[in-house]
């Protein structure tokens, strides 16, 4: 068969395209079902898109993802052993990848887990999780990528302090981060603020959190985001 041109000016095999095709096809058909609501067919192609992503044998980052969707579609059914078996395949993926695709995806991953396992209770995925940040913090510092750096600082710190461990270990990721987002030029992650919080009130350091607080009010106020600035600006001083 000859060579097709795609709209980036790659060339690709009549057998290659055959397949790539309907991959492009199921990852946008997914997308509308799930703005749909349409769950039933929102599983179906994303199974189908899996198919075709590892049929493919490409993107090792695109299975990873879908792989990640799955397992959080599947937890919000309830089926969790279809969810072990796609965060097993998603984790898997991620671990094969290097650079910038495997810290968003870790990220990614690293978020989903914390808001849907209780790692008191699931040491397991505990220390899976502990276990991805400290590969991204590796590639983060060769990469020298500050804002990587930072928000896998914020992440161990919060993790180790909703499991009430590590108490210095939260302390320093915690003042990595803070230093790291005085010093560049840095997105600030407010998610994550509460255990920081937290932690300062345990250490007795009220001035700190006041700084937080308020420059989170703030900020809030500024973008007219009224209700986050009372749940994450006047309503935290009740420490």
């Amino acid at each position: 068969h000859p060579s097709i041109r795609d709209k980036m000016g790659l060339y690709m095999s009549f057998e290659n395209f055959k397949m790539l095709m309907p991959l492009l096809f199921t990852d946008m058909i997914d997308d509308n079902m799930l703005a749909l609501k349409d769950f039933d067919n929102y599983e179906k192609y994303l199974l189908l898109n899996l198919k075709y992503q590892t049929d493919f044998g490409g993107d090792l980052g695109s299975v990873a993802y879908t792989g990640l969707e799955l397992a959080r579609f599947y937890i919000l059914k309830k089926d969790y052993s279809s969810f072990k078996k796609y965060l097993k395949l998603a984790e898997n993926s991620l671990m094969q990848l290097e650079g910038e695709n495997y810290l968003w995806i870790a990220l990614e991953m690293t978020d989903f887990l914390t808001d849907e396992i209780d790692f008191k209770e699931e040491k397991y995925y505990l220390r899976k999780v502990v276990q991805i940040l400290e590969k991204g913090l590796f590639i983060a510092s060769e990469k020298e990528s500050k804002q990587d750096l930072y928000e896998i600082y914020l992440r161990l710190g919060a993790i180790y302090n909703w499991v009430n461990k590590e108490r210095e270990k939260q302390l320093l990721y915690y003042e990595r981060a803070d230093s790291l987002l005085k010093n560049y030029d840095l997105s600030i992650n407010r998610e994550y603020n509460y255990s920081h919080i937290q932690l300062l009130n345990d250490l007795n350091k009220y001035e700190s959190i006041r700084s937080i607080i308020l420059d989170d009010f703030n900020y809030f106020n500024e973008n007219e985001l009224y209700v986050s600035a009372y749940k994450q600006g006047i309503k935290e001083y009740h420490f």
